[in-house]
């Protein structure tokens, strides 16, 4: 069983070469929700002997955005952003009878992630009663928040100063999830950053280009962490 885990990520947008981290949540808690409605198909032309989903789908789309809590400083932190939605087919004499909205949320824990998926689930109960439209909801995509211990964190600053490495302790975790989540779930351990450069591309873009001057930096910064392990 390892005695402590540390992970790290480029991050664009940073001065080049500094080493940024911070106690407690680094990252965000994150998961995608599949929302799928089930009406019933009708003709175009009588629409109403079926149960089209698209205003319901519509009303929850929109309605997401009462449960946000878009500023990352506040313990409340919410970000719902539809990635895709689908509706029926293009039959133009055919009145819809399924779809799907596909979500992806983002907190600052757990905990808030358990109470956000429960606000939205009593959305779609409100939504749906009476409209003929059944749901069904999934999630995946799914990153624990990345919790950093304090004595890891202190290590990871320690080692920038022993490398003299410029640091930055950041107030706020990242908004984007990462999988070491899991490692830092069940072990003590932290996760920090390395600057990619003020001017590179964000991650994820199409013009994004890794920054191989960090290489060396990093892997030097890991070797004091593990010297600091040993000593």
């Amino acid at each position: 069983m390892p005695n402590r885990v540390f992970a790290l990520h480029n991050l664009p947008g940073f001065p080049e070469g500094t080493i940024i981290c911070k106690p407690g949540p680094f990252t965000a808690s994150v998961q995608s929700m599949i929302v799928s409605f089930t009406g019933r198909v009708a003709h175009a032309a009588e629409p109403e002997q079926g149960h089209n989903p698209a205003y319901v789908m519509s009303a929850f789309i929109t309605q997401t955005r009462t449960l946000q809590q878009t500023d990352i400083q506040h313990d409340t932190f919410a970000l719902i952003t539809p990635v895709y939605s689908t509706l029926g087919e293009k039959s133009y004499g055919v009145s819809a009878g399924y779809g799907e909205v596909h979500l992806t949320l983002r907190t600052k824990s757990a905990r808030r992630m358990d109470e956000l998926t429960g606000q939205l689930h009593s959305l779609l109960n409100q939504l749906t009663a009476d409209s003929g439209i059944s749901v069904e909801t999934r999630y995946t995509d799914a990153f624990a928040a990345n919790e950093n211990a304090p004595n890891a964190f202190a290590q990871v600053r320690q080692c920038a100063q022993m490398l003299d490495f410029p640091f930055q302790e950041l107030r706020e975790p990242l908004r984007w999830g990462e999988d070491f989540g899991l490692f830092t779930q069940r072990f003590p351990g932290a996760m920090f950053g390395i600057g990619a450069g003020e001017d590179s591309p964000a991650l994820h873009q199409a013009d994004y280009d890794f920054n191989d001057r960090l290489i060396e930096p990093a892997a030097r910064m890991f070797r004091v962490l593990i010297d600091l392990e040993h000593t």
